[in-house]
Order: structure tokens, then sequence, then C-alpha cells
């Protein structure tokens, strides 16, 4: 059976229960999700209300990592890559300044890439005629890019339509005037690094992420909504594969996702620290794993050792010593 369970911090309610009165939909109702506001975590009322009741704005999602935005518009990170290896970084990558995402109403998106000169050793120049290709290699159909000059005629921002929302960058064409050469590069951007930059309707974003269930070998996906900062929903998504697998990761989401709800998006040691339920323990694991993975953070340097590791003093008849021990999950903790 499918599970899939949004966890909302909602500001207005559609139906107010008590945190001991929640009556759960059956298996069946697969189309009913349930959204929990952050006053659940400090024991206040629950809210709960149908997907198709709920009032949402439309977001749109960027990049193969799922990123979601709604209209508005956002700073994004913009680098300058080797066409023919985008690990490396272009002979012109010291052009870019900035970049802006601007998404309409009807989910397509302008980009906008604030530049500067490019300097290689002690010889500067600036990169003009910029083409941008519209499929996924250098090469094919290009469209010219929106140009803005300074009093010299210099090119100090372009501007373009993003060919495809599923793209993590473009190729461009480009004259880098300080090689008296044409060159091909890749625009690559980074959505995760998006902030809102003031002029759309909301900063709220959604970030993605996945991990396995361990020793259950099923994959859940989940999705992340912050906004300023702050995590404000998490939806989880999942197969258990069977009713006591599905029971215990929908126990765990309800459970982690109370606990999440409110914290910062930043605060790895926070998220990564959250107590998971006892009888699901390798749901709870997988979660948090696919949480922190979609907010991009790392597990903190003081938690990478094995959970439940310490020492512990032990007296022999030689005298005192002490010894490190792990202590380690049953088999008995998921089954």
């Amino acid at each position: 059976m499918k599970f899939k369970r949004f966890f909302s911090a909602a500001l207005s309610a559609v139906m107010a229960v008590s945190a001991t009165n929640i009556n759960f939909a059956s298996e069946t109702d697969n189309l009913t999700e349930y959204f929990f506001s952050e006053e659940t975590a400090s024991g206040g009322a629950v809210s709960l209300a149908s997907e198709a009741e709920e009032e949402t704005e439309t977001e749109y999602s960027f990049g193969s990592g799922g990123v979601t935005f709604a209209p508005g518009t956002y700073d994004i990170g913009v680098s300058l890559k080797n066409a023919s290896n985008i690990e490396n970084d272009s002979m012109a990558a010291s052009c870019i300044v900035s970049g802006e995402m601007t998404v309409a109403e009807d989910g397509t998106a302008k980009i906008k890439v604030e530049l500067t000169s490019v300097s290689m050793g002690s010889i500067t120049g600036w990169a003009s005629d910029w083409l941008i290709y519209q499929g996924t290699v250098a090469s094919g159909d290009t469209v010219a890019a929106e140009e803005t000059t300074d009093s010299e005629g210099n090119v100090t921002a372009i501007e373009f339509d993003l060919p495809d929302r599923s793209f993590d960058g473009v190729y461009v064409s480009l004259y880098v005037g300080v090689v008296s050469m044409t060159t091909n590069a890749y625009l690559a951007f980074d959505y995760g690094s998006t902030e809102n930059s003031g002029s759309g309707e909301t900063s709220a974003i959604t970030y993605t992420g996945t991990a396995t269930v361990a020793n259950f070998g099923y994959e859940i996906t989940v999705y992340v909504t912050v906004e300023d900062g702050i995590i404000t929903a998490l939806t989880i998504d999942g197969d258990g594969g069977n009713e006591t697998s599905q029971a215990k990761l929908e126990a765990a989401a309800e459970s982690l996702s109370e606990k999440l709800i409110g914290l910062s998006a930043s605060d790895a040691y926070a998220i990564y620290s959250v107590d998971g339920v006892t009888s699901a323990t390798y749901s709870s694991d997988a979660i948090i794993e696919a949480v922190m993975s979609a907010l991009s953070l790392a597990i903190p340097d003081d938690d990478e050792e094995e959970e439940g590791g310490g020492s512990e003093a032990v007296t022999v008849s030689d005298g005192s010593y002490t010894a490190d021990i792990s202590i380690l999950k049953s088999d008995s903790d998921e089954t």
C-alpha cells in the first residue's frame, strides 16, 4: 500500500481536533493527507484537512533534484564550467558575479546573470555575444541572450528564458575578449543555494531527498519545505511492502514530522539529534538521512560514531579499567 502523509505548518485549519482524538483514514482512503501544525509539537491543536480541500499555491519543480519554487524572484547560485568537462571551471569562470531566477505564474523561468571582467594573469577583458543552447549539448539551436552593457559597451549582465525546468544548467557560447576567441561553456545553476530576493510572494522552497530503509531495502522520498530558514512542512513518501513495515514507517513519519517542523533548516546537529521511534528505528533513521540529504547537511562530527557508542568503567581483580563499548541495534527493534 502506497503511503503518503503530508505534515504542514498551516496557519489556517479546516478542522481542529485534540492530539488524543486523531482519526486516521483506512488504507483505502489513498487520497487523504493529514496536515499537522507547528502547535502539535507543543501539545496544541492538530489540524486535519484533505488534500483537495487545502488551498495551496502552485509550485514548480526545477533541476534533477526536484527543488520546487512558487512564482517569484529568487537569487540562485551560478557558475561557469568547461563545456567538455562540467566538473572543471571554464577559462572565463571569473566573469560570473551572481544569478537570479524569476518564476512566472505559468511555471516558465527567466535567468539573469550579473557579469564582470575576465582576468587571466595581468590581462583583463570582457565576455560578450552570449548565445544559449536550447538542448542538453553544446550544439544545435541557440537563442541570443539579452545583454546589458555599461557606458563603455562592456556586457555587465545577460538575461534569457530557461529552455527547460529540468535542466541543471545550460550550455552557452560566448566571445572571451581577453583571448580574442569564441568558446563554449556550461552555465551551472545551484537551485539548492536559492534564496528569495524579496520580489516574490513567498519565500517557501521545497527540497527533495531520498534514503533506503536499512534491513528492509525499500526507498523513501522526503519533501522538505523551508520558509525563512525554518522547516515548515514535511512530506514522506514510501511503500513498506507489507502491513507491518508500512505501519512502522507511518509511526516514524508522524513522530519525526512533529519534531522536525519548526527547526532551523541549517542546524544539522538539531535535525540529526531528533529522537526516532524506538519500535521503528530503521524507518526513523532513513527519514532523518533523507531530510539531511534534501537540505545538503553533513552529519555533525560529534555524531559520526556508531549509535550508542561510549565508555563504561569495569572493575577486575587487578584494578579498574575503562573499556569502549558500542551498543548496537537488535533485530527486534524493527521487524
